[in-house]
C-alpha cells in the first residue's frame, strides 16, 4: 500500500465545536459544585469526548486493506466486482482515478464506483466499479474512513494498492459494425479484410468462382469444361480468414468506440463455424499476429495492445 494523502478529519466542524463547549461546561460545573464525584464524572466524559475526536487518527494510520478476490478480466461499461478486507474495522470506498491519480502513463480510467462497504479482518465485502474504456489496470485507489472507537468524528485517508495481477479491461461489444465477408472495411485507422480460405482436405465438390476465392482453389479440369471458373470445395475447410490490422487512437473514449465496433465484428465472424480471425497488434513497435478463438481472447489482446502501444 502507498499513501496518497495525510489522514484528516471529515466534516469535523460540528462534532469538534460541539465537543469543546460541552467539555467547558462540564469543567465549570465540576469546579462550581466542589463534589469529587462530579469532577470525576466530568473528567471521564471529557476524556471520552477528546479520545473520540483524536483516537481515529492513530487507528487510521494502522489500517491496511487487502484485495482477497479479483477476477482477471473486466469489460468496459460493465460493472466489475472484487472482494476486499482490512486488518481493522473501517469503511472503504473505491475512488475514481479521474480525480488526479493515473493508472497507466498519462491515461486514467474514468468510472463510476459503488457505495462504500464496511470491512474488517474477519468480514470481507464486495466493492464495484465500472471502467469507462479498454486498457490495463495495475493499481486501485481507495478512500479509507474510521470513527473508532466512539463514532464522534470520521477520519479519512487515501491509499493506493498495487494489484497482485493486472486487470485486463476489454472493450464493450458494439454490434453496429457493417463489416461483410469478402470485403475490405475501415473502422477508424483499423483495417478489416476477409477472404475465402483455401484449406486442405478431401474434395467435396466444385462450384462457381466467387469474390474472395483464391487462385489455389480453382479446379482447372472442371473450369476447362465450363464457361466460368470453377473452384474446389473441400471437406472441413475454413470458410473465411479474417485479418484485422488493429490501430487505435490515443484518445481513450474514441479508442473504446472503435475497439467496440471491432469486437462486434469479431463476435459476428466467430459465430459462423469454420471462420478464422487473425488480429494484428502493435506493442511498443513490435508487430504481433494473434489467432483469435473467442471474443474473450480478442478483448484481452486488444486491452494489452492499447496499454502498450
Amino acid at each position: 500500500m502507498k499513501s496518497l494523502s495525510l489522514a484528516r478529519p471529515r466534516r469535523f466542524i460540528v462534532p469538534v465545536f460541539g465537543t469543546v463547549p460541552l467539555m467547558l461546561v462540564l469543567i465549570g460545573v465540576a469546579r462550581a459544585s466542589g463534589s469529587g464525584w462530579v469532577q470525576i464524572v466530568g473528567a471521564l466524559v471529557s476524556g471520552v469526548m477528546l479520545a473520540g475526536v483524536i483516537a481515529p487518527y492513530f487507528i487510521l494510520r494502522k489500517i491496511r486493506i487487502q484485495i482477497t478476490e479479483m477476477p482477471p478480466t473486466a469489460q468496459a461499461k460493465s460493472p466489475y466486482k472484487f472482494k476486499i478486507n482490512a486488518n481493522r474495522v473501517c469503511r472503504v470506498v473505491v475512488l475514481s482515478p479521474s480525480g488526479g491519480h493515473r493508472f497507466k502513463r498519462t491515461r486514467h480510467f474514468e468510472y463510476h464506483s459503488s457505495e462504500s462497504c464496511i470491512v474488517s479482518k474477519t468480514s470481507d465485502d464486495y466493492l464495484e466499479f465500472t471502467p469507462g474504456y479498454l486498457g490495463v489496470i495495475e493499481s486501485l485507489s481507495f478512500e479509507v474512513l474510521t470513527a473508532a472507537p466512539f463514532g464522534i468524528v470520521w477520519w479519512i485517508k487515501k491509499w493506493k494498492v498495487t494489484l497482485p495481477s493486472p486487470i485486463l479491461v476489454s472493450p464493450h461489444i458494439s454490434l453496429d459494425s457493417k463489416v461483410q465477408f469478402g470485403t475490405i472495411s475501415k473502422i477508424g485507422d483499423t483495417t478489416i479484410s476477409s477472404r475465402r480460405a483455401a484449406n486442405t482436405g478431401s474434395l467435396r465438390g466444385v462450384r462457381s468462382f466467387q469474390n474472395g476465392d483464391t487462385m489455389r482453389q480453382i479446379h482447372w479440369p472442371a473450369s476447362a469444361h465450363s464457361t466460368t471458373l470453377m473452384v474446389k470445395e473441400l471437406e472441413a475447410q475454413v470458410n473465411h480468414e479474417v485479418y484485422i490490422d488493429l490501430r487505435l487512437p490515443n484518445e481513450p473514449m474514441l479508442a473504446e468506440e472503435i475497439a467496440g465496433l471491432v469486437m462486434g465484428a469479431i463476435s459476428t465472424f466467430l459465430t459462423q463455424p469454420g471462420n478464422q480471425v487473425i488480429l494484428r497488434t502493435y506493442e511498443k513497435g513490435i508487430v504481433s499476429d494473434v489467432k483469435i478463438s473467442n471474443p474473450l481472447a480478442a478483448g484481452r489482446a486488444m486491452a494489452i495492445a492499447y496499454a502498450r502501444q
